[in-house]
C-alpha cells in the first residue's frame, strides 16, 4: 500500500481545498481554547488559596485563641512529643472549633459552624495506625532495655490490623504520606461529638487508657467543612507521625473542593461544557479516521499524534469526573441528612478532585500546544526540528552521561549530607537537588554546615561538570547541527504564507469550486545532484504523467534555489574582488604621489 499523507492540518501538500480545511480546523481550535479557558477559570475559585492559607494559620502555624490565665496547649507546628499531641487536641484544637459560638445565637457547647461561617460536615474523628510488636534487635545486654517492648518502623506488612481496646481495624480512608512514609488508608478510629464537654471527656478517657503508645506510628485528626457562601468544601487532616525514637513530626493536609462542576454552574459554563464535549467527540472521530487512513505504523511515527491522544484521554477523564462529581455530592448529602452526628468520609471525593485537577491541567497544557501544528511551516520551527533530528544520537549520548553524573553525585550527597540537610534526605530528593543545581538553584551554606570539608569539593566538581562540560557540550552539539541544517534545508515558508493569505480571503466564498491540484511543499535537504531530472530508478517506476511533471517541477525549483545561492555567493566574491582592486589602485596612487614628492 503506498504511503498516504495525513488528513490532519499539514503543509506537506497544499491545495485550495486543503487550505480551506486548515482554516476550518484552526477556527475549531480557537473555540476549543475559549471553552477550555472558561472551564479552567471556573474550577479553581479565587478564594481557594486564601481559604487554604487562613486555615493553615488557624490550625497549623499559630493559635489565635489565647485567653488570659488559661493554658491552651502548644500550636500544631510546635508538637514534638506524644504528650504534646494530647495537649494540642484537648486545648488548642477544641478551642478553635468551639470558640465564640454565641455570635450565632447558639450554645457555646455546640459547633455546627466553624469560624461562624463554615458548616462542619459530620463530626471530627481521631484515627491511628499501629504496628505489630517485634523481636528486639539490640545486642547490648542491658536489663532495662530487655524489659522494654520493641516496635519496628512502619511497613504495610508490619501494620497491626486486629482489635485494639475494643476498636476494630477499619480500612475506609485514603493512603497518606505525611513526611517520608506512605501509610495505608486504615486504622482504629474514634469519633468526637458536637458537645465541648463530651469531647473533653472522650479525650481524657483516651489519655487514661494510653490510647497512643509506642506502637502508634500515625495519628490523624480529620474533619471536613463546607462554606456555603463560596460553595466549597475544605478537607483537613492534621497528621502526627510518631517515629520509633518517640519524637513527633506534625504535618497537615488541607484541600479545597468545589461543590459544583462546570456542568452545573452558570449558563455560560454549561454552554462551554456542551461545546467542549462536542469538540472532543469530533476530535475522537478525527483520530479514528487518521488511524484508518495512514495506518497504525505511520500514525505512531508522528509526534503531534501523541499530543492529540493524550489530550483526548485527559478530556474524557475531565468529562467523566464532572458526571461522577455530581453523583458523589448527592451521596454525601444523603449520608449527612441521614445522620449528621457521625464522621462523613470525603476521601473518595478528595482523591477524585486531586486527579481531576491534574487531568485538567494536562488537558489545558495540551490544548495550548495544538496551535504549534498550524505554525509548523515557519522557518525557525523547521530548523529547530531538523537540527534535533540530525543531532538526536549525540544528544542522547550526552543525556546518558548527564544521568550517570547526576545519580553519582546524588548518592554522594545523600550519604554525606542526609543527616543535616533536608534536600538530601532521600535518593529522589537528592536527584532533584542535582537537577536544581543545573538551574543555578543551590544553597552552598547549607552544604557547608553539613560537612565543611566535603562541601567545597562537592560544589566545585559539580559546578565544573554541570556548566563547563554538560551544558557547553549540549550547546556545541546543537549549534553545530543547526549550522549544517541552515546550509542544506530548503523551506518554502513564504510560499505557504502567501497561499494561506490568499486562501483566507476566499474562505467565506464556500460556494466556489475548490481546485484539486496539489503542490508538494515538504521541507527537505538540498539534493546532491548537479542536474535536474529524475533518476534512472525513478524513471523505471510506473508513475503517472502528472506525478512525473510534479517531481520535475519540484526538482527544478530546488535546483533554482541552489543556483540562486551560488549566484549570490559569486556576486559577493565579485564585490570583494572589486574592493581589493580599488584598494590596490589607492595604494598605487599613494606610492606614486610619495615618489613624486621625493623626486621634487
Amino acid at each position: 500500500m503506498p504511503a498516504r499523507y495525513t488528513k490532519k492540518p499539514s503543509y506537506q501538500i497544499l491545495s485550495e481545498r486543503i487550505i480551506q480545511n486548515i482554516i476550518t480546523e484552526f477556527f475549531i481550535l480557537l473555540i476549543l481554547l475559549v471553552c477550555t479557558q472558561i472551564i479552567t477559570e471556573n474550577v479553581v475559585h479565587k478564594y481557594s488559596y486564601y481559604s487554604y492559607k487562613q486555615a493553615k494559620r488557624a490550625f497549623v502555624q499559630e493559635s489565635n485563641y489565647r485567653e488570659p490565665h488559661r493554658y491552651i496547649g502548644p500550636a500544631f507546628a510546635n508538637v514534638q512529643k506524644i504528650w504534646d499531641i494530647w495537649d494540642f487536641a484537648s486545648f488548642n484544637f477544641l478551642n478553635i472549633i468551639h470558640h465564640e459560638q454565641n455570635f450565632t445565637g447558639e450554645k457555646k457547647d455546640q459547633f455546627p459552624f466553624v469560624f461562624n461561617m463554615g458548616l462542619m460536615i459530620g463530626v471530627p474523628r481521631l484515627r491511628q495506625i499501629r504496628v505489630k510488636e517485634s523481636r528486639c534487635p539490640q545486642k547490648i545486654s542491658f536489663i532495662d532495655i530487655h524489659a522494654k517492648k520493641c516496635y519496628p518502623n512502619y511497613l504495610p506488612k508490619s501494620e497491626f490490623k486486629g482489635t485494639f481496646q475494643q476498636i476494630d481495624y477499619v480500612a475506609d480512608a485514603k493512603s497518606l504520606k505525611p513526611t517520608y512514609v506512605t501509610y495505608t488508608g486504615g486504622g482504629f478510629s474514634i469519633n468526637l461529638q458536637h458537645d465541648y464537654t463530651d469531647n473533653r471527656k472522650i479525650l481524657r478517657n483516651l489519655i487514661k487508657a494510653r490510647w497512643i503508645d509506642s506502637a502508634t506510628r500515625l495519628l490523624v485528626i480529620e474533619f471536613s467543612i463546607y462554606f456555603q457562601d463560596i460553595n466549597m468544601f475544605q478537607v483537613l487532616k492534621l497528621m502526627f507521625e510518631i517515629m520509633p525514637t518517640g519524637l513527633v513530626m506534625p504535618s497537615a493536609f488541607i484541600q479545597g473542593i468545589q461543590l459544583t462542576s462546570f456542568l452545573t454552574l452558570t449558563p455560560v459554563t454549561i454552554s462551554a461544557g456542551a461545546i467542549f464535549s462536542i469538540i472532543v467527540i469530533y476530535y475522537t472521530y478525527v483520530e479514528i479516521r487518521e488511524i484508518k487512513w495512514v495506518g497504525p505504523s505511520a500514525y505512531k511515527n508522528n509526534f503531534y499524534n501523541y499530543v492529540d491522544v493524550l489530550f483526548l484521554i485527559a478530556a474524557y477523564c475531565v468529562l467523566f469526573y464532572n458526571v461522577w462529581h455530581i453523583v458523589t455530592i448527592k451521596e454525601i448529602e444523603k449520608v449527612y441528612a441521614k445522620n449528621h452526628k457521625r464522621y462523613i468520609n470525603m476521601d473518595k471525593l478528595s482523591t477524585g478532585w486531586n486527579v481531576y485537577l491534574h487531568m485538567l491541567g494536562i488537558m489545558n497544557a495540551l490544548v495550548w500546544l495544538k496551535p504549534i501544528r498550524f505554525v509548523s511551516f515557519h522557518r525557525s520551527i523547521q530548523q529547530v526540528l531538523a537540527a534535533m533530528r540530525v543531532s538526536i544520537k549525540s544528544i542522547l549520548g550526552l543525556c546518558f552521561f548527564c544521568l550517570i553524573s547526576i545519580y553519582a553525585f546524588a548518592q554522594l550527597g545523600c550519604i554525606a549530607f542526609s543527616q543535616s540537610n533536608e534536600e538530601y534526605t532521600t535518593e529522589f530528593s537528592s536527584i532533584v537537588a542535582q537537577i536544581r543545581f543545573l538551574m543555578s538553584d543551590i544553597s552552598y551554606t547549607s552544604l557547608e554546615d553539613a560537612h565543611r570539608v566535603l562541601a567545597p569539593f562537592f560544589f566545585v566538581v559539580l559546578a565544573v561538570i554541570s556548566y563547563a562540560i554538560i551544558l557547553n557540550l549540549f550547546k556545541a552539539i546543537y549549534l553545530s547541527a543547526d549550522s549544517d541544517v541552515k546550509k542544506q534545508l530548503i523551506i518554502n515558508d513564504m510560499v505557504i504564507a502567501r497561499m494561506l493569505q490568499a486562501g483566507f480571503k476566499r474562505y467565506l466564498c464556500f460556494w466556489r469550486k475548490r481546485k484539486t491540484a496539489q503542490i508538494n511543499l515538504t521541507p527537505r535537504l538540498r539534493p546532491t545532484e548537479k542536474s535536474p531530472g529524475i533518476s534512472a530508478e525513478d524513471q523505471a517506476k510506473p508513475t503517472s504523467n502528472s506525478n512525473q511533471q510534479m517531481k520535475i517541477v519540484t526538482e527544478l525549483r530546488d535546483l533554482i534555489a541552489v543556483q540562486s545561492e551560488n549566484c549570490a555567493r559569486i556576486e559577493h566574491m565579485m564585490e570583494v574582488f572589486f574592493d581589493i582592486m580599488e584598494n590596490i589602485e589607492k595604494l598605487h596612487n599613494i606610492n606614486k604621489i610619495s615618489t613624486e614628492r621625493k623626486n621634487n
